[in-house]
Formats: C-alpha cells, sequence, structure tokens
C-alpha cells in the first residue's frame, strides 16, 4: 500500500484502499500454481504478465483517481504500483523487448522498431522458464500485435541486380511525383505507380523496395541506420565476389517462440486477445503456467485518434475489464492467490497526440507487496525473472536490470 499511496496520493490510496476488502479474484478448485516436483527439485511457480501497450501513466493516474480503471485498482490495493521511467527507446520492439529478457539494446541486439536482430537464445523470460521447468510447466503467449511484437521471420537477404536497381530508380521518380500527404502515402502511390504492386504479395522486394531505395541512396555499405557490429538494422552488404545484397535482420523472437508452448501472434483486438486468453487458460489448467497476455487497442486508438481521446480511454477501459475478467478465470481453475500478477505497458504516449516518440513514463502493478521502488523496464524484466526463481546460473546469459523486490 505504502508503494501505492505514493504513486496516487495519501487521499487516492485511501480511497482506492477499500478495493483491498473485496478477493481479486474467486474461489478456486485445487491450485495449479506449483508442479509436483521431483524429489529435490524446487516446484514451477505461475505468473501471468499483462501487457498494456503503450499506456501512458498520467493518463492511467486520472482514470484511477476517478474510478475508472476498477480490476488495475484491485490489483494495487493487493499489491503494490510504482513507476517506470524508460530510458531507451519508447516503441514496441524495443520495450518488449526490455520487459521480456531483463536486458539492454546492446544484449539483445533490439534498439527500436527499424534497428533489431534475433534476441540471442535463451535470453527470453519464456526460454528460462521451460530450461528450468520443463514439460512440467507450460508457457503461453497471447498478443494482439504481430509487427513489433510475435514477429518470427528469418533474415531477408536480396540480392542488388540490374532488376532492382530498375525498379529503385523507377520508385525513386514515382515518388518525387507523388501528390501530397505523408511520406507513407507517397511511397504507396509511388509503388502503385510504377507496378510493384505485381509483385506476389508475400515478395520481399515487394515489402521493402522504400527502404533498397534510401539505403542505396546512402552507399554500398550502410551504417547510417544505427546498425550494430552483430548485425542489427537493415543495410547493404557488399560480398567478396562484388555483389551487393539488401539485408533485413531476422525479426526479435526469430530464435524464441519456439520454446513456448503457444506463440499465438497478431490476434487483433482486445477482445479476440482475451478470449484467445481464456481458452488457452482451460486448456492449460492443472499446470504451472507462464501466461503473457498483450493488448494493443490503447496503442492501435492513441495512433489513430490520439492519446487524449475518447477512443483512447475506451481502449484503456477494455484492458481493465479483460484484465478482471482473466484473474476471475485463473482464480476460478485455481491459479490464484498463488500466482503471481503483473501488469506494465511497453511505452507511453505523447500527451495528446498520436505518436510516442517521447513516450517514457509507464508504470508497474503487482500483487507482490515486496515490490519496493521504481526502475526502468530492465529492472521490470529482472524482476520478472526473480519472481519466477530464474536466476542466472553459472555459464548462463546475465542480467542488466535490478530486481524491484525487497525480498
Amino acid at each position: 500500500m505504502r508503494a501505492l499511496r505514493c504513486w496516487l496520493g495519501p487521499a487516492v490510496a485511501l480511497l482506492l484502499a477499500l478495493w483491498a476488502a473485496i478477493p481479486l479474484w474467486p474461489a478456486g478448485g485445487a491450485g495449479a500454481g506449483a508442479a509436483s516436483p521431483a524429489q529435490g527439485a524446487a516446484p514451477a511457480p505461475s505468473l501471468v504478465l499483462f501487457g498494456w501497450d503503450g499506456a501512458r501513466r498520467e493518463r492511467v493516474r486520472e482514470l484511477l483517481s476517478r474510478g475508472e480503471l476498477p480490476n488495475l485498482a484491485r490489483l494495487a490495493a493487493a499489491g503494490s504500483m510504482v513507476d517506470i521511467d524508460v530510458d531507451t527507446k519508447t516503441d514496441t520492439k524495443a520495450g518488449w523487448t526490455e520487459i521480456l529478457t531483463g536486458c539492454g539494446p546492446e544484449r539483445t541486439g533490439v534498439y527500436s522498431n527499424a534497428i533489431y536482430r534475433a534476441i540471442p537464445e535463451g535470453l527470453t523470460v519464456f526460454e528460462r522458464y521451460k530450461a528450468a521447468y520443463g514439460a512440467a510447466a507450460s508457457a503461453v503467449a497471447v498478443m494482439g500485435k504481430k509487427g513489433h511484437l510475435g514477429g518470427t521471420a528469418d533474415e531477408v537477404r536480396i540480392e542488388i541486380d540490374a532488376n532492382v536497381l530498375d525498379l529503385v530508380e523507377r520508385y525513386r521518380q514515382a515518388f518525387a511525383r507523388a501528390a501530397g500527404g505523408t511520406p507513407l502515402e507517397r511511397s504507396h502511390a509511388a509503388l502503385k505507380a510504377i507496378g510493384a504492386r505485381s509483385l506476389p504479395p508475400d515478395s520481399p522486394l515487394r515489402a521493402n523496395l522504400p527502404l533498397i531505395a534510401v539505403l542505396l541512396r546512402k552507399g554500398a555499405t550502410d551504417r547510417a541506420t544505427g546498425a550494430d557490429t552483430k548485425g542489427a538494422g537493415a543495410r547493404i552488404e557488399t560480398a567478396p565476389d562484388g555483389k551487393r545484397f539488401f539485408v533485413l535482420p531476422a525479426e526479435p523472437y526469430h530464435l524464441s517462440w519456439r520454446a513456448l508452448d503457444e506463440w499465438l501472434p497478431g490476434l487483433g483486438s482486445n477482445d479476440s486477445v482475451g478470449a484467445k486468453a481464456l481458452e488457452m487458460i482451460s486448456k492449460y489448467a492443472g499446470k504451472p503456467l507462464l501466461l503473457f497476455v498483450h493488448f494493443a487497442d490503447v496503442d492501435h486508438q492513441g495512433h489513430a485518434h490520439g492519446e487524449s481521446s475518447a477512443a483512447y480511454t475506451a481502449a484503456l477501459r477494455s484492458c481493465d475489464q479483460w484484465t478482471g475478467r482473466i484473474l476471475e478465470e485463473l482464480g476460478r481453475r485455481g491459479y490464484l492467490p498463488g500466482m503471481s500478477v503483473y501488469l506494465v505497458p511497453d511505452h507511453g504516449f505523447d500527451p495528446g497526440a498520436r505518436s510516442h516518440s517521447s513516450a517514457p513514463t509507464i508504470f508497474l502493478a503487482s500483487t507482490d507487496r515486496s515490490i519496493v521502488r521504481g526502475g526502468n523496464r530492465r529492472d521490470v524484466g529482472t524482476t520478472l525473472m526473480a519472481a519466477l526463481s530464474l536466476a542466472p546460473g553459472p555459464g548462463e546469459p546475465a542480467l542488466d536490470g535490478r530486481s524491484l523486490l525487497g525480498r
């Protein structure tokens, strides 16, 4: 309660503390929070991580003070809520990578939505969880997004031959002639004008032609995108035989997703994500569970209508409602109260705007009362590892964050 009082102010915190008298979950059946361990082995803990993508701390605080997010209020009253301040890029790829690994971009290679590579094998909380507890426990991720969260595609390599160079030149000319509008709108118009859309829908060249045009303008070997020495960032490479290639790195979860029992990206709306989460809880009931539930509607509505819009506020309420429904189902299935509950956004939103280019103010809410301070996104990831007893052992990848737990 001390953390909540500091976060909201004494008067509002006292009001919301009344939620603590109401059970966060219904009485369930036999507990499923820990496996029956083999002799001498530690039991597998269970944890659910809710992701409210793009939820700005100040707007959440305002809605809490008006009693419009009752399930988040009950969660915070049962445990803690602290400030998280982002000190790296405030976008989706960078955000969820730090939260799901406890590591910074220098270790993961994921700097932003545009500059990334595959996260090295074994770094995510899912991989560490399955490595520690094996088939006795389940790891499940249900996600609203796919493009910047959930993507698993391998590296793309396209030879820069005469056909590609011709398409690039035609694209540049068509872009220069395109009518006014945003750069993205002009790019779409240019692609249509040169007939690039006649390429197969899944053609890597069709998807990457605008980027190839930009990189070729900068030179044969491009590092201006921020590509690091381990291959993060799209680039042009020249082979020993003189051939040039456009290279788009593998997506962040290319090496990670196979470790999970279920990896379900691109579900879209909060309603689709919530329904799938309930389905997965039913499917894996009776086993220890690491469950990631990612809601994308707040971010989508922010981009479409702005952070101060009614649609953005409605999406926050939807996140809250689905969080409550999922917690009720976890309680009914016997996971709660033993299961750890965490809730965090990946980034905030620029006040009143449709962007989050500088949006570092987020928060962490949890049933864990031993959270004693705020921190950064890497600290959230490290805290998840600590809650699951996943401290790196000898020879295992290190973490860059500090646990927020005081225990």
